[in-house]
């Protein structure tokens, strides 16, 4: 039996955690947790819409090599927080992000398939 590598898995959970903390800086943006509405934030976690898709987006970006070591987490994370800010920041709307994410990023696998 093959197991996902620990590297994907922490590179999942690294994720998780941050965006559940409201972690997500960048030095590609300016974010200030200390000034974020957390009621808004939270909201936006707890959104299954919202949560599904930042997921689908970065695990659509993310990049392992032949041995399954992760090769651009950064760039993965910051594309699915881009995504979750645009839901949770009224000053970040999504139109304003580039490049505009594709529909290979957005797409999510039918997780209903797992839950038969």
């Amino acid at each position: 039996m093959k197991y996902v590598s620990e590297d994907l898995r922490g590179a999942i959970i690294g994720f998780v955690v941050l965006l559940s903390k409201g972690l997500i800086d960048d030095d590609r943006w300016d974010w200030n947790i200390e000034k974020i509405d957390w009621k808004h934030y939270q909201s936006g976690f707890t959104d299954p819409t919202i949560l599904r898709t930042t997921m689908a987006v970065f695990m659509n970006n993310l990049e392992l090599d032949e041995t399954n070591t992760v090769v651009n987490y950064y760039e993965a994370r910051f594309r699915a927080f881009q995504y979750f800010r645009a839901h949770i920041d009224p000053l970040y709307p999504i139109a304003s992000i580039t490049p505009v994410f594709n529909s290979s990023e957005i797409e999510e696998p039918d997780f209903r398939k797992w839950e038969a």
